[in-house]
């Protein structure tokens, strides 16, 4: 940018980082959250989103959360897949929307 500062030609379009995506999913329709969080702008929400952050020691537990999706890991009903039991117990307590799931 000061390379450009003589003259003038340089269009600034888009800077910056992706903080949020629209929720385009088929089930967002009536969820409370119609944004999720980007994972390149995770990092300047983390002060912000404390009580949608979930930490798991397992790692299988914590592949089968990024695998699979949220509704065919069985978290709503008493089907739960999840190996580590705080964990699965502490994703039942969320409300529908965008958490975080940190390893």
């Amino acid at each position: 940018m000061h390379a450009d500062e003589d003259k003038h030609e340089l269009k600034i379009i888009n800077l910056g980082c992706t903080v949020f995506h629209r929720n385009m999913s088929k089930k967002s329709s009536n969820m409370e959250c119609i944004y999720r969080v980007s994972q390149d702008g995770l990092r300047f929400l983390m002060p912000w989103l404390k009580r949608r952050i979930v930490y798991t020691k397992d790692l299988d537990s914590f592949k089968r959360c990024i695998m699979y999706r949220y509704h065919a890991l069985g978290v709503e009903d008493d089907t739960c897949q999840i190996p580590d039991e705080t964990f699965c117990q502490e994703m039942k307590d969320f409300t529908p929307g965008c958490f975080i799931v940190i390893f």
